[in-house]
């Protein structure tokens, strides 16, 4: 699940090019973001013979180390269950 997840937003990342120069870096972030969530529900959509599955994400809040998340809690579940 993680991993065709990781392979789905490095794509989309790969794919997203900026729609103007700039002058912060959360700018890009932004929009980014919302590139991110467009894409992903894009992709849900399109989804033919399976349930279509809902991704949260955020930008950066508070003391966090990435700039964007994307489904955080569920990899922290899943990393969990594995380890036990």
């Amino acid at each position: 699940m993680f991993e065709s997840l990781c392979d789905t937003v490095l794509a989309i990342v790969e794919r997203w090019i900026p729609k103007k120069k700039y002058s912060k870096e959360i700018e890009y972030r932004d929009e980014l973001v919302e590139f991110i969530r467009n894409e992903l529900k894009r992709r849900q959509h399109d989804i033919l013979f399976s349930t279509p599955k809902k991704h949260r994400v955020k930008k950066e809040a508070g003391r966090a180390h990435a700039d964007i998340e994307i489904d955080v809690n569920k990899l922290y579940r899943r990393l969990a269950q594995t380890l036990l």
